[in-house]
């Protein structure tokens, strides 16, 4: 305890000491009455002629914001040129084309008159009755054993089975 009351006394001194060189400093510099003018010599400001540059500048270029010239024409005026029509390329048409479709065969029970066909769209199986639609319109038509008839974009086309 006795330790620590001493070093905050020395450190109230060293705070008091720093406090008083501030305020001589600011009080000399704003209320400061003998300035000393420090006189240059002459052998120390020693300055060589520096000749100065003169630039010409070529003005020679067309004016920028319009033409300050006239101009006269002699006969006359030429017609201007029609511009050639603009062929604006069509893009192409998509041409139609069937997804990936195989027949793998049929599942009918005997006394069942409604088989279900076991089809591959695109690499995924389906089982699909005459009639149902899958993905944007693949719709089957007919199924047979060998064969299956499928509709899609008003378009009908017969696969075989592999």
């Amino acid at each position: 305890m006795k330790n620590n009351r001493v070093i905050t006394i020395l450190l109230l001194a060293v705070v008091g000491f720093i406090w008083y060189k501030v305020f001589f400093r600011v009080k000399d510099s704003l209320f400061a009455e003998d300035v000393e003018v420090v006189q240059p010599n002459e052998s120390q400001d020693q300055y060589k002629a520096v000749k100065r540059d003169t630039v010409q500048l070529a003005l020679d270029y067309r004016d920028p914001f319009g033409e300050t010239e006239q101009r006269i024409s002699l006969g006359k005026p030429e017609e201007p040129k029609p511009n050639p029509p603009v062929v604006r390329n069509q893009p192409p048409k998509p041409q139609f084309q069937w997804p990936n479709i195989e027949y793998f065969g049929m599942l009918r029970k005997t006394t069942s008159t409604d088989p279900l066909a076991i089809i591959g769209i695109d690499g995924f199986k389906h089982h699909m009755r005459k009639g149902e639609k899958v993905y944007d319109g693949v719709t089957i038509k007919t199924i047979g054993r060998d064969s299956v008839v499928i509709y899609y974009q008003k378009k009908s086309k017969v696969f075989w089975r592999n």
